[in-house]
């Protein structure tokens, strides 16, 4: 399965329980303190990796980001699992709209500091 020889050759195994127990032990808290900038999070929603429930913690996790935008895409935009496989499309559209937004606001921002 392509998913699994992508991760299997990231983290160095090719065991399945292993390659959870690194996926699973993966903490962002102690480098949160150090996680200053924007960030996007974008998951599917039947994502086994990165559910609803797992954004709630990011925000709590990312206290000192700049701003976090999140984007769920749904079964009916045929994108809901895991790195929304079936719709990159509705993926790279989040991507782009939020790099449009950090882009504005900036302008206006620029513009109200002049």
């Amino acid at each position: 399965m392509p998913f699994f020889r992508t991760y299997f050759h990231r983290m160095g195994t090719t065991n399945v329980y292993r390659l959870a127990k690194i996926l699973w032990s993966i903490d962002l808290r102690l480098i949160a303190d150090k996680l200053t900038k924007y960030y996007l999070i974008i998951g599917g929603s039947r994502d086994s990796m990165a559910c609803r429930a797992g954004l709630g913690r990011h925000l709590l996790v990312l206290r000192n980001a700049r701003s976090v935008y999140s984007r769920e895409i749904t079964e009916f935009e045929q994108g809901a699992d895991h790195c929304c496989c079936g719709n990159q499309t509705a993926a790279m559209d989040a991507v782009l709209l939020w790099a449009e937004m950090m882009e504005r606001r900036d302008r206006l921002l620029d513009g109200l500091q002049k």
